[in-house]
């Protein structure tokens, strides 16, 4: 058995960088590409309701709302709601009663919630004012789209449940706008 030469290690080599990876990087390109045209068409597609309602007021949604609906972080949790993720049980302890959900990993507590049937005070939709600040009694979730929470807050287990995606099975208590102001 002959060894290769370094003029041929080098050859392989030079061949290797000028034809083979210009093919793969096109490639890995477009599909780039494509993911970002399916996120931005998913975009496009999801559009606010007209109106929303909470507590009885009626609002038009925030032009901060439009802006976090094409954020590509949304983007993405669009796809893998459209792909399949994984989905956790979400208990909350509410002033009317233990009320209980199955959310996607991908999707807002707040929004899953919603569609649910269980009405909750929010208000911005973009983890900006605390109208829909919660307590986490057990459980995982990712909280860290929030702006609004001061990080002593956070770290006695306060979350806005309009930024919250769970993470495991969890369980909350609603209603904690007044002990966070």
């Amino acid at each position: 058995a002959e060894l290769a030469s370094p003029t041929t290690i080098t050859h392989i080599h030079t061949r290797f960088l000028h034809r083979v990876m210009p093919v793969a990087c096109t490639a890995l390109r477009k599909t780039v590409f494509v993911v970002i045209f399916v996120a931005a068409a998913l975009c496009l597609l999801s559009s606010p309701s007209p109106r929303r309602e909470t507590s009885g007021i009626s609002l038009r949604p925030k032009p901060m709302n439009a802006l976090r609906k094409c954020h590509p972080i949304h983007a993405s949790r669009r796809l893998n709601l459209l792909i399949g993720s994984a989905s956790h049980k979400v208990t909350l302890q509410t002033p009317d009663g233990v009320r209980e959900f199955s959310c996607p990993e991908e999707k807002a507590i707040l929004d899953a919630a919603e569609e649910a049937g269980i009405k909750l005070p929010y208000s911005c939709r973009a983890g900006a004012c605390g109208t829909c600040a919660s307590k986490v009694v057990d459980g995982v979730l990712d909280n860290s789209e929030q702006t609004m929470l001061e990080p002593e807050e956070v770290s006695k287990g306060y979350v806005l449940l309009c930024c919250s995606y769970a993470k495991s099975d969890v369980t909350l208590a609603t209603h904690k706008e007044s002990e966070i102001f």
